[in-house]
């Protein structure tokens, strides 16, 4: 029998901070290397169960959503989740730390919770910092320190949220051999904002077995990332005013389009470029906000 999806999801609604933020979101993930990109937010904090400025909360209006096979919210001690990142309490170092979480997240008694914490650090390589206070550690080790607070939760999946934002490269490097770490053996989903190609989240392109592209609460794409790697005409594209005769046309001229009906990701077939979108959009009364690479910056709606 074969392992159940990393993510499974199935006509989900669901609002954050009390809007409608996810719409009709339909996915069950490929393989066990995940990568949420554009507005990712009401995602993550719907699987994570943490909260955003100010309270902010997610929660499900309608659907189900199950996570390595179990439903949410069934998920403890088998799948760990931490935000891009959270005031760690003072005076506390990360192994105290390490090992309070384990104990909520997992129900582990405090012996079992600490061996967990041990073995955590151990097997992330972060021993030099293990005794060091959180409250004056520098980005790069907060970001190593998220990474732990994910790994010591899930024995079988991960859930990291912009772990390389605000890293110079020194940091990215360090950092990206913790995640690695931490990974090894498990599944993983990495949630940013954007994907660029200069930018330290493309490195994991290669390895995205399902690349989920959020936009306006509608899932745009999925795909894998060599495919996404190997496909330069992928553009997002966001259209006001006869959006659907829009792409309609688009499609009669071979491109292929998917979400909607605002945003969409356009595939544009070869010999076409921007200028052949403008065109169609001009002669169906459309007004096209942006058409840009999939591989470029995936502005967050306001």
């Amino acid at each position: 029998m074969s392992d159940p999806p990393v993510l499974e999801v199935r006509g989900l609604r669901a609002t954050y901070d009390g809007a409608m933020a996810l719409d009709e979101i339909e996915l069950s993930t490929r393989g066990a290397r995940v990568l949420l990109v554009g507005d990712v937010m009401p995602m993550v904090r719907l699987l994570s169960g943490t909260s955003g400025p100010g309270g902010a909360r997610a929660a499900m209006a309608a659907g189900e959503v199950e996570v390595t096979g179990r439903p949410l919210g069934q998920h403890h001690g088998h799948f760990g989740a931490a935000p891009d990142d959270l005031p760690f309490p003072p005076r506390t170092n990360l192994r105290a730390f390490l090992r309070v979480v384990a104990r909520v997240a997992t129900g582990e008694g405090r012996r079992g919770a600490a061996a967990l914490a041990d073995a955590t650090i151990e097997r992330l390589g972060l021993e030099e910092m293990a005794s060091r206070r959180l409250d004056r550690i520098d980005l790069s080790a907060r970001k190593a320190a998220l990474v732990a607070v994910a790994a010591v939760q899930g024995a079988e999946a991960l859930l990291l949220h912009e772990p390389f934002t605000g890293l110079p490269p020194a940091g990215v490097s360090a950092v990206m051999g913790v995640v690695g770490k931490a990974v090894e053996g498990k599944a993983a989903l990495v949630a940013v904002a954007d994907l660029r190609l200069e930018g330290a989240s493309a490195a994991l392109l290669p390895h995205a077995t399902d690349v989920l592209v959020f936009r306006g609460g509608r899932l745009l794409l999925h795909t894998d990332g060599a495919h996404l790697l190997a496909e330069s005409r992928v553009y997002s594209l966001t259209v006001v005013d006869a959006g659907e005769d829009f792409a309609e046309a688009l499609r009669g001229e071979g491109a292929a389009l998917s979400g909607g009906p605002w945003h969409y990701a356009l595939t544009l077939p070869e010999g076409r470029d921007v200028a052949d979108v403008l065109r169609l959009a001009d002669s169906t009364g459309a007004v096209v906000l942006t058409c840009e690479p999939m591989l470029g910056a995936m502005p967050v709606a306001s």
